[in-house]
């Protein structure tokens, strides 16, 4: 055997700079052998977000998420253009508190916050405090 496998210690050293919903789709961003050093330097600075909507409901889990189930139906026949949309999206940006969804990937007591929400548990329950985020362009 090697002289590693002996001592223990792992052949390279791979690490990952966060964690997604396992729900969630995206890029994570993972370092190997000397690189596990820099993660944290790729995670600084602004992040770009591609989202779609579906207007009409609300669900469980806030979002299309197959485990949710939905809780409000509204009409959104008054929405006739695009330009409504846009309008109101200009209300999001900048500097603002934001409470995150309990379905992130952020811990509370050493376990992930999507998994105490698919227990049941809400944003309320949980007392998450919001955290400052600057958003500066939706479209």
């Amino acid at each position: 055997p090697d002289v590693r496998t002996k001592k223990r210690r792992p052949w390279m050293k791979v690490g990952h700079g966060g964690t997604l919903d396992p729900l969630a789709t995206g890029v994570l961003v993972c370092g190997v052998g000397s690189g596990t050093k820099s993660l944290q330097k790729y995670l600084v600075g602004s992040k770009a977000y591609r989202a779609e909507i579906t207007l009409g409901y609300q669900t469980t889990t806030l979002d299309d998420d197959p485990t949710g189930s939905v809780v409000d139906r509204q009409s959104f026949a008054h929405v006739t253009e695009m330009r409504t949309i846009h309008e109101v999206l200009q209300q999001f940006t900048g500097t603002i508190q934001q409470i995150p969804p309990v379905f992130s990937a952020l811990k509370r007591d050493g376990k992930k916050l999507y998994e105490l929400g698919r227990q049941g548990q809400t944003a309320e329950d949980l007392n998450i405090p919001p955290r400052e985020v600057t958003i500066y362009n939706l479209k």
